[in-house]
């Protein structure tokens, strides 16, 4: 949490800045200004909420997880190669389940189920917290470049997106003037434009989401639909954490400083 609460102050004061220097310029109408202050005062005022359903939702998984702790440990394990171990291994079982009934007052599947209705509400929350923040953060980019078009001396609209002037391998477009500012300023942004907007773009077209661990680090993974199967799938080894929304706050910063340095150049 402390690494997305230091890029979030830092992306705050870079906001705070544009909003005093940005009304000097001659060439920023008054409607892209503001569009950019208000896109900018969503994404720090959400920051709150996704704190928040991050916290919770690792408190229920850690409840979740000691609930089904206590069935997971009260299955004893063998070796089973023959069919008489196999026999011992379901009576063990049974056995198992027996006493764990006596010792909690419950059943083992009552168990389970309450572990998963433990998590069931903070995950969906953080999932939808997630997929909202993204969103804020992909319009900020659109109105930071809308403002970048305008000190260069062109034409912006409701509609200007940054996506624009960045190919989908992350190469800027050399034709266009903020492409070539952008490759000369912050090269390494247009490669993380790509990823992060092809990750919101499955978001934007009903990619389902999931929650991944550990407990300590909860973070949300987006998995495909399969129309043969009719059913969703994730890749576990991928996975958005908290960390990756302070990166996404810290590329966003610098495409905000490069247009610190033109406004300043266009005040001058």
């Amino acid at each position: 949490m402390l690494i997305l609460r230091r890029a979030l102050g830092a992306f705050e004061q870079v906001h705070e800045l544009v909003g005093e220097r940005l009304p000097y310029s001659s060439r920023v109408r008054f409607s892209t200004r503001y569009r950019l202050s208000a896109s900018g005062a969503s994404v720090i005022a959400f920051s709150r909420p996704l704190l928040d359903a991050h916290v919770e939702a690792v408190a229920a998984s850690m409840r979740s997880s000691d609930l089904c702790a206590q069935v997971t440990f009260s299955f004893p394990t063998a070796p089973i190669e023959t069919e008489r171990q196999l026999k011992e291994w379901v009576q063990m079982q049974q056995q198992a389940l027996v006493e764990f009934e006596a010792s909690t007052g419950r059943t083992w599947h009552d168990t389970i189920r309450a572990a998963t209705d433990i998590t069931a509400r903070p995950f969906a929350t953080l999932h939808a917290c997630y997929q909202s923040y993204f969103y804020l953060l992909r319009a900020y980019q659109d109105r930071a470049y809308a403002v970048l078009l305008e000190l260069l001396g062109d034409h912006s609209g409701p509609k200007a997106s940054i996506s624009k002037v960045i190919e989908k391998s992350g190469a800027f477009r050399r034709s266009s003037r903020v492409g070539d500012l952008l490759a000369e300023s912050c090269g390494t942004y247009g490669v993380w434009f790509a990823m992060f907007k092809k990750m919101r773009d499955d978001l934007k077209f009903g990619a389902p989401m999931a929650t991944c661990g550990p407990c300590h680090d909860i973070g949300v993974i987006i998995g495909t639909l399969d129309e043969e199967t009719r059913g969703t799938s994730t890749n576990v080894s991928g996975g958005y954490r908290l960390g990756d929304v302070a990166a996404a706050l810290d590329r966003t910063r610098d495409l905000v400083t490069v247009l610190l340095d033109n406004c300043e150049a266009d005040a001058a």
